[in-house]
């Protein structure tokens, strides 16, 4: 029953995401099954909310019993390589507080072609659409982002800029069309 709750709860929510077109930030639960980041029960930490910290995104984690702050310190480096942020880890009794945020890294290419001065004649910029979390291939990292592509824009316009993202993100950079979005993916070098 409990397990069918979780499973309508999700559903809800990535509808409530969608109606409002709200991109939700990190799941780091997802991170944590991924790396199998449990208690000695088989209980995973809840992310129970996400505010705004100093530096950036700040995670509230619910710690199931008998796990430590060691538990969690040991996969910092795996947390920041597979986001693309740098992360600070701070503990406060039942919970736990990861705030991520930009370290030259993170993909934020909305923020790039803002800055860059990409806009079709209606000031329309491209809008991040979604962020493919971090896949290995051959050892490297690489991710794939997806950008609105605005009227009166062409790949071109996209491309002119490939050399400074791939300097940007010290990364291999690949940009195609695909059905009415910009698709760029990252290999790291």
């Amino acid at each position: 029953m409990k397990k069918n709750k979780k499973k309508v709860n999700e559903i809800l929510r990535d509808l409530f995401y969608k109606t409002l077109n709200i991109t939700p930030k990190h799941n780091l639960e997802k991170f944590f099954k991924l790396v199998g980041l449990k208690n000695s029960e088989g209980r995973y930490p809840i992310q129970t909310k996400i505010v705004d910290g100093e530096k950036g995104d700040l995670y509230f984690i619910k710690i199931p019993k008998s796990m430590k702050f060691e538990d969690f310190i040991k996969y910092q480096v795996k947390l920041e390589k597979y986001y693309g942020s740098s992360v600070e880890m701070n503990w406060d009794k039942d919970y736990l507080t990861i705030e991520m945020y930009d370290n030259g890294y993170r993909y934020n290419l909305e923020r790039f072609f803002m800055n860059a001065g990409l806009k079709n004649k209606s000031n329309h910029y491209p809008k991040q659409i979604k962020v493919l979390e971090g896949d290995v291939h051959n050892g490297k990292i690489k991710k794939t982002c997806y950008m609105s592509f605005p009227d009166g824009l062409v790949l071109d316009d996209f491309i002119q800029y490939k050399s400074q993202l791939e300097d940007k993100y010290n990364s291999n950079v690949n940009i195609e069309y695909i059905e009415g979005y910009v698709k760029i993916d990252f290999t790291e070098r």
